[in-house]
């Protein structure tokens, strides 16, 4: 039931759990290195579970691990090649990353260093938004060849299987799979173009939502789903919002912070959170609030109660 939340502007270095039963914050000591715009995954490390977190705004090729259960913080190798605005998920345990200055190359960490993967992402990933899926989920998107996007049918609330089989990417343009031994793009793209937007996989489906064209916006509030049951568009969020974070515990979708316009001039850091459950299939926006108004946050789950914020 806890979200730990790490990064993000204007706070950089700080590091928080979200405990999703009650909406109580707990302070974790602050990162060494700041984790705006960067990526990070749960995983681990030397026997050890925790998050990595990678590269982002003036720590471009930094790795910085932090231990769930003696929450310590341990500085790890730079990457190789890194860069702002760096996404991360993981694999078969193996985490990777996509986006900064990789372009269409993706970097793996062994437990000592990073490596340069030999198979590549079809496209550029610099715009991409990621998640891990199941083989099964991968295989279903893999034996499509088109999407009718324009309905929108109730799911069942199966919450499938969570493996970290593939790497799903959603981009500007494009959706890809990867994971190290496939690299491939799916045959159809997405019903619109859209950037810094969020993306998770809830067991039996992806869920795409918020994001815009730039900074400038307009922001979006529309949301969308790939399933085997009912791909097609959602109920809108309750707020738009540009470089928030989401993560997922359960069937819940949790969205929170980033950019949004409070008026057509006003550009400002969020402060709220929404949710989406997949039984219910609609939005509701929590009475929770963030510790600030942040954007480019990053945020995972690590328990069925908790979900680490950062920045």
């Amino acid at each position: 039931d806890e979200i730990i939340l790490l990064g993000g502007n204007p706070t950089w270095t700080d590091a928080h759990i979200l405990n999703v039963k009650d909406g109580y914050w707990t302070k974790l000591p602050d990162s060494p290195k700041w984790t705006g715009n960067s990526g990070c995954a749960v995983t681990g490390l030397n026997g050890k579970k925790g998050v990595l977190v990678v590269g982002g705004y003036q720590s471009e090729k930094s790795s910085q691990f932090f231990d769930i259960e003696e929450r310590t913080w341990k500085i790890l190798p730079n990457m190789t090649i890194g860069g702002g605005l760096v996404k991360m998920a993981t694999f078969d345990n193996t985490p990777v990353v996509f986006g900064g200055e990789l372009g269409k190359k993706v970097e793996a960490f062994d437990g000592e260093k990073w490596n340069i993967l030999e198979n590549r992402l079809p496209f550029s990933g610099d715009s991409a938004e990621v998640t891990s899926v199941s083989a099964a989920f991968a295989e279903w998107l893999m034996s499509l060849s088109n999407v009718d996007w324009d309905k929108s049918n109730t799911c069942s609330s199966s919450n499938g299987m969570q493996d970290d089989d593939y790497v799903f990417l959603t981009t500007r343009e494009s959706f890809m799979l990867y994971n190290g031994q496939t690299s491939l793009a799916l045959p159809f793209q997405p019903p619109d173009e859209r950037q810094r937007h969020v993306v998770e996989f809830l067991g039996d489906r992806v869920i795409v939502c918020g994001g815009g064209s730039s900074w400038v916006g307009p922001f979006s509030q529309a949301c969308y789903q790939l399933s085997p049951d009912c791909t097609g568009w959602l109920a809108d969020s309750r707020v738009a919002r540009f470089q928030a974070a989401s993560s997922s515990i359960g069937g819940v979708m949790y969205v929170m912070g980033g950019y949004v316009y409070t008026d057509p001039e006003d550009l400002e850091e969020d402060d709220t959170i929404e949710k989406f459950d997949v039984a219910k299939e609609y939005w509701t926006k929590t009475t929770w609030k963030l510790p600030r108004g942040r954007n480019a946050p990053c945020a995972v789950a690590i328990s069925e109660d908790e979900i680490i914020l950062l920045g």
